[in-house]
C-alpha cells in the first residue's frame, strides 16, 4: 500500500492503515469461502446455507474500510479532463469544493446509517434465513463508523484546502 506524501502523513496513519490491511484478508477469505462452497456444492451436492449472507456481508464491510483508506490518502480515482488544465490556484478551489461536497454527502450518508443501524441494533436484526445470524446489524453498524470516519478526514481536507488557498 503506497503512503501519502510525508507532509500529509499524521500521527493517526496507523489507525487507518491497519483495518485496511485487516480488510484486504478479508477478501481473501472470501475467495476462500466461495472456493469452499463451490467444492461443496459441486463436488459433493451439499450446498451451505451461509456462504452468500456471509460474503455479501464480509465483502461490503471491506469496502466500507477500504473506502476510509481511500480518501485519507486521496487515492479515489478522479476525472481529471478538467481539473489537469487549470491553472493551480483554480485547482485548489477545486479541492476545497471537493472536500465540502464529500462532506456533504458523508453527512446524509451517515445520518441514513445511524437510522438504519439505530433500528437494527434495537430490533437484533438478523438475516431471516436459516443460519439467522446477525451480520445485517454489523454491517450496518460499520458503516455508520466508516461513514463518520470519512466524514471527519472530508472535513479536516476542507481546514487543508482552505489553508492552501491562503497560504
Amino acid at each position: 500500500m503506497e503512503l501519502p506524501e510525508p507532509e500529509a502523513r499524521t500521527p493517526s496513519l496507523p489507525l487507518v492503515l491497519k483495518p485496511a490491511e485487516f480488510a484486504s484478508y478479508g477478501f481473501a477469505i472470501c475467495v476462500s469461502i466461495i472456493g469452499f462452497e463451490v467444492v461443496m456444492r459441486y463436488g459433493f451436492n451439499a450446498p451451505r446455507i451461509w456462504v452468500q449472507d456471509m460474503v455479501v456481508m464480509l465483502v461490503g464491510g471491506c469496502f466500507a474500510i477500504g473506502g476510509i483508506v481511500v480518501l485519507y490518502e486521496g487515492s479515489h480515482i478522479r476525472i481529471t479532463a478538467i481539473y489537469d488544465n487549470v491553472p493551480a490556484r483554480v485547482q485548489r478551489w477545486l479541492d476545497l469544493l471537493a472536500a465540502i461536497v464529500a462532506t456533504c454527502y458523508l453527512t446524509l450518508i451517515g445520518y441514513g446509517a445511524w437510522v438504519n443501524a439505530r433500528l437494527s441494533i434495537k430490533l437484533n436484526e438478523t438475516t431471516g434465513t436459516s443460519w439467522d445470524s446477525p451480520l445485517p446489524m454489523i454491517l450496518k453498524t460499520v458503516l455508520l463508523v466508516s461513514a463518520g470516519v470519512m466524514c471527519v478526514i472530508a472535513v479536516t481536507q476542507i481546514f487543508r484546502s482552505m489553508k492552501r488557498l491562503v497560504g
